[in-house]
């Protein structure tokens, strides 16, 4: 029986990660987690699964050396969002990579699964797989309906499809299957579109309780400093968030076109990580673009965000600057623009999708998607996965994911 370690960061990705176990084990893996949540940690014993817990007792060796070759300072989510110090972000570092250590001198481990690739955690686990040559799928929300991204060496600007577009030749897609779908998906997004973040940000975090005790009682490592008072208050603000946005369709606003820029999440990674660009910086220059063709710049903040100070700069740039705040249907928004400008977020690869003029000013591999490699990637690179689905993940599914694993069409 061959070995998958799967890190799990949330309650909400144990639940996932959960729907895979039966299928793994009918194709002889045997599934084991790594947490340092403590929720995580309990309800994966309830499920009789084996689960190991960072904690501090670890039993650690030196590894300044693999810390330095991370670089955590321009690597690790942690401490571009300022949830966690340098020296904090090493101690959790080395103590998941021992644990690591220890696991895989006891039971040797083929394959690794890691979510997203930027938090501490998954940085030391990654450094471990790469020195004993342990093979990796690295893992995000799809942001088309059930469909899963998966790649062997990271995500977004990190993946070998952002080092190598070219991967993407590998897959035969018939057009008029991709016609087919794009009719049926811009309808159904035209009709309703929500963003998949929401679903999860309006989720209650029910296991907050209990990894505070983690944290605080027992000797598990923190990897996010806001304390508990802090998320009551940052809860309070999510829920009576107010914005004042501007009906820009009864009127002649919209009426010869617009530059249209839909907001990131401030603290997302793909800001912090993957552009030098965040979304005031973008906003100036997509104002700029708007003026120069004489039309309007409307932008639409994202539902997701929940950085109130955040928010408040951006009523204060609209005040100096004079652009439109809008809410509603994303789609509608793209269909109607002249131009679209993202940083390198979901809705560049929604206005490619329409054909529409896009701009992207952070690193994203949906800036490389020519109109073939497009239906490639959303048709064939794309595995058929629902993360927020019910229902198990099946055989062929857990299959294509263990296939991702060995494609390294470019060496790391």
């Amino acid at each position: 029986m061959k070995n998958v370690l799967i890190n799990v960061d949330t309650l909400e990705r144990f639940k996932f990660f959960r729907r895979m176990v039966i299928s793994f084990n009918q194709l002889d893996y045997f599934v084991i987690f790594l947490t340092n949540k403590l929720s995580v940690y309990l309800l994966a014993r309830k499920n009789k699964f084996k689960v190991f817990l960072i904690d501090k007792n670890t039993n650690i060796k030196n590894n300044e050396t693999i810390v330095k070759k991370t670089d955590l300072r321009k690597n690790a989510l942690e401490i571009m969002a300022g949830y966690l110090n340098f020296e904090e972000a090493t101690n959790i570092f080395i103590l998941a990579y021992n644990l690591v250590n220890n696991i895989y001198n006891k039971v040797p481990v083929d394959i690794v699964l890691i979510w997203n690739g930027s938090k501490v955690i998954d940085l030391a686990i990654n450094e471990f797989c790469k020195e004993h040559k342990i093979k990796t799928v690295f893992m995000e929300i799809g942001n088309i309906p059930g469909k899963l991204f998966a790649d062997p060496i990271g995500v977004n600007a990190k993946s070998a499809l952002f080092e190598n577009v070219a991967v993407l030749d590998h897959y035969t897609i018939v057009e008029q299957e991709y016609d087919k779908w794009k009719k049926t998906y811009l309808n159904i997004k035209l009709e309703k579109h929500i963003v998949p973040q929401t679903k999860i940000i309006k989720k209650i975090n029910r296991g907050f309780i209990i990894d505070y005790i983690g944290f605080n009682i027992l000797n598990i490592p923190r990897d996010n400093n806001i304390g508990f008072i802090e998320k009551v208050i940052e809860k309070m603000h999510k829920k009576n968030k107010f914005v004042f946005y501007d009906n820009v369709f009864q009127s002649n606003i919209t009426k010869n076109g617009y530059v249209f820029f839909p907001m990131q999440v401030s603290d997302d990674s793909q800001i912090l990580l993957n552009s030098g660009t965040g979304n005031v910086e973008a906003i100036k220059y997509a104002y700029e673009i708007a003026k120069k063709n004489k039309v309007k710049l409307l932008v639409k903040p994202h539902p997701a965000e929940k950085n109130m100070k955040h928010i408040n700069d951006i009523f204060e740039l609209k005040r100096k600057l004079g652009f439109y705040l809008v809410d509603g249907n994303t789609f509608e928004f793209i269909r109607d623009a002249q131009s679209v400008i993202v940083i390198n977020s979901t809705t560049g690869l929604e206005a490619k999708i329409m054909d529409k003029d896009v701009t992207f000013l952070g690193r994203s591999f949906y800036s490389l998607l020519s109109r073939k490699y497009l239906q490639k990637y959303i048709l064939g690179y794309l595995i058929d996965i629902d993360y927020f689905g019910e229902e198990p993940i099946s055989i062929i599914q857990i299959e294509n994911l263990i296939k991702r694993a060995g494609l390294h069409w470019k060496k790391r």
